[in-house]
């Protein structure tokens, strides 16, 4: 099963998993964070497509939608959030991008004159300046939404995101029937990830 994620010329495929691999009926929900998705606020065409062990397809009606977006209050997290969307629809003009981390670094008062937040907008406009191919666009996105994140909620939120991608892998190699040194990786990871959520939740409280 995949959904598919339509905009413009581009496509983007979200794996959904399986319970089993020889299971005739499947009645199941998966819920995914797309809000980090670089369309987030963006109107996209989605579709479910399914294939069985002949490889043959099969589709449902496409649904037009708006793919939803999380509302950002502080106002330098909104000016990040802004960039990434624009730096997201048009890399190809990313001097405007850097034009606006530039200044958003240059008045570390409105962010506390956090260090953590003054290396990550240092770090992008460096990565955006030095490289110049298609391979800096996801890392940079990554990087934006969790400063904005890191603004926004400080520690938490993060914590969260990273526990939910953990999540995800896991379900996603039980369900192909992945190794057993490959679980037991991951569910290494994912003790970590709540043991860092744990913690940034007490902080917070």
């Amino acid at each position: 099963y995949e959904h598919g994620t339509v905009i413009g010329k581009q496509i983007d495929r979200i794996e959904l998993p399986l319970p089993s691999r020889a299971s005739r009926a499947v009645d199941e929900t998966s819920v995914f964070d797309l809000a980090p998705h670089r369309w987030a606020g963006q109107p996209v065409i989605i579709k479910l497509v399914s294939f069985d062990a002949l490889k043959q397809q099969g589709n449902s009606e496409q649904i037009k939608m708006v793919l939803p977006e999380r509302i950002f209050t502080h106002p330098v997290a909104r000016s990040i959030i802004r960039l990434r969307k624009q730096f997201a629809a048009h890399p190809e003009r990313r001097n405007s991008v850097l034009h606006g981390l530039a200044e958003l670094s240059a008045a570390p008062d409105a962010f506390n004159q956090d260090s953590v937040i003054y290396l990550a907008l240092t770090t992008a406009r460096l990565r955006l300046t030095y490289d110049r191919t298609d391979k800096a666009v996801d890392p940079v996105l990554s990087l934006l939404w969790n400063t904005a994140l890191r603004l926004e909620d400080g520690k938490l939120s993060i914590a969260e995101w990273e526990l939910r991608q953990v999540q995800q892998a896991l379900m996603k190699a039980l369900a192909v029937g992945a190794s057993d040194s490959e679980l037991d990786r991951l569910m290494k990871k994912l003790h970590e990830a709540v043991a860092r959520y744990m913690t940034a939740l007490q902080e917070q409280m």
